[in-house]
């Protein structure tokens, strides 16, 4: 090995040391590169690996993912319990307004989010031109009305912000990175128990409610139904819960399978972007011009004859 890799090595060792208690043995495994045109080679970790240790199970994990965060201990789960009055599941929308509604009451409540920020599924698992499809007058949260400059239909970026200081006005704190694994009634007790974890710490979580508000939304997974020969298509395959722009897919051929809002939206927005956009649906729909919306009043018999 060459010595400048060696001395890195050493180095990533002494931090090791560092960092564990002095009375715990580790065996550390690296892949190191020294495949470099220059002369001093690089270092590089190919691939996450393990260590076994001989203290309470405690692992470490030498991770590739961050120099800042190289090294990681994971000591043992613990169960940590906790009596509540209302426990609410989800920190969206729902979530933050019941929360909001119950300090408002003075009702104490506690409000844990499986993801490490609120409103996980606006940020992450939207696409870019995703709008309020209902005017701001009826998307607004309990006792907080949107500004008088917001937009008709709130696009996504301004959504969020308003759910921000919305969790910041009322002072709501969600309990991050804790999923909930489990919900029972107890007849006897009188009180929901509810097993969750904490996904960075490993705690093991058990709650007992007095209600139990669940606000996890309709949208939390998304489903790909069985088609015959999908495993088998060569192309790209995705859910819209993982679609962003249609910036990358200019000039292909692409099928939209459904015509919801989200199919309808991700249509006209390859479309937009040049793809050579087909749609398919399961079910006649009915689509008229929206200038025939704006302009005209319909009957549902002069409705029909228009689509």
């Amino acid at each position: 090995m060459h010595e400048s890799c060696q001395k890195k090595m050493s180095h990533l060792i002494s931090r090791t040391k560092k960092i564990l208690p002095p009375d715990m043995a580790v065996t550390v495994e690296l892949a190191v590169s020294c495949e470099s045109s220059t002369r001093d080679p690089v270092y590089k970790p190919h691939k996450t690996l393990w260590s076994s240790s001989t203290v309470n199970g405690c692992r470490l994990d030498i991770s590739r993912s961050s120099e800042r965060r190289l090294l990681h201990c994971t000591h043992p789960a613990r169960t940590e319990k906790m009596e509540l009055v209302v426990l609410i599941v989800g920190a969206g929308p729902a979530g933050l307004a019941t929360a909001a509604c119950l300090s408002q009451r003075s009702i104490p409540y506690l409000i844990v989010e499986r993801e490490d920020c609120s409103a996980s599924l606006w940020r992450y698992r939207t696409y870019d031109r995703v709008k309020l499809h209902l005017s701001k007058e009826f998307s607004c949260l309990p006792y907080m009305p949107h500004e008088e400059d917001t937009p008709t239909y709130i696009p996504k970026a301004e959504f969020l912000k308003y759910l921000d200081c919305y969790r910041e006005h009322f002072g709501i704190k969600p309990r991050y990175c804790t999923s909930v694994v489990s919900a029972a009634y107890d007849e006897g007790t009188g009180r929901w128990v509810v097993a969750a974890r904490d996904t960075v710490e490993g705690t093991e979580i058990r709650y007992a409610a007095r209600f139990l508000v669940v606000a996890t939304g309709e949208n939390g997974a998304g489903r790909i139904p069985e088609i015959q020969g999908l495993e088998s298509f060569c192309g790209e395959a995705i859910h819209s819960s993982t679609y962003k722009s249609g910036r990358s897919y200019a000039g292909r051929r692409v099928l939209v399978v459904g015509a919801g809002n989200s199919g309808m939206e991700i249509a006209y927005d390859l479309a937009n972007h040049g793809a050579d956009t087909s749609i398919v649906v399961r079910s006649p729909v009915c689509i008229f011009c929206l200038l025939m919306y704006k302009f005209h009043r319909f009957s549902p018999s002069s409705l029909l004859c228009h689509a």
